[in-house]
């Protein structure tokens, strides 16, 4: 069940947005504010309003985050690179694909402009014709996939699809 942890938090850009999270993860955060930052926030040099503390109290950083997640991303077993914007660009890719409005995930984002949000649309659909182009069996098959989605592409001229397709 999805729920709101009931705040908004400020984002990129000194930003307000919404946080959307799992109960489980609402209720772990809960533990967390209880249970283990008071003790980090005591060893703080300076008090913060930061919601995650490192164990010496202070903010964590954009690197220690992006370590912490490499680390756990290893221990997943998953060995590509992985960021907060993968995750939030996974983020985006998966709602796309779920059919959610571009409007709505514009919202979610934080995007001033839709153009932002549709560079996910584009590479979407750039991954799609790819898959398919390439998803052939036989090579002769690929071949003349590629011939017709080339000619195809060529005769384009409907602004309705090339909208998503610039960014």
């Amino acid at each position: 069940a999805m729920r709101s942890v009931g705040e908004q938090i400020e984002g990129k850009g000194q930003k307000q947005r919404d946080v959307f999270v799992h109960a489980h993860a609402a209720d772990t955060v809960q533990t967390y504010l209880t249970d283990v930052r008071p003790a980090y926030a005591r060893k703080a040099p300076r008090a913060t309003e930061r919601l995650f503390l490192s164990r010496r109290g202070s903010a964590l950083t954009a690197r220690s985050t992006q370590r912490m997640l490499k680390k756990r991303a290893l221990q997943a077993g998953i060995f590509k690179p992985v960021t907060p914007h993968t995750l939030r660009h996974t983020y985006a890719t998966n709602l796309l694909r779920a059919g959610v409005d571009l409007r709505v995930i514009q919202e979610l984002l934080g995007h001033e402009s839709v153009v932002t949000t549709q560079v996910y649309a584009a590479v979407m659909l750039g991954t799609l014709v790819l898959f398919w182009m390439f998803s052939a069996s036989d090579p002769a098959h690929r071949v003349t996939r590629q011939a017709s989605f080339a000619s195809q592409l060529q005769a384009l001229k409907d602004p309705r699809v090339l909208r998503y397709c610039q960014y």
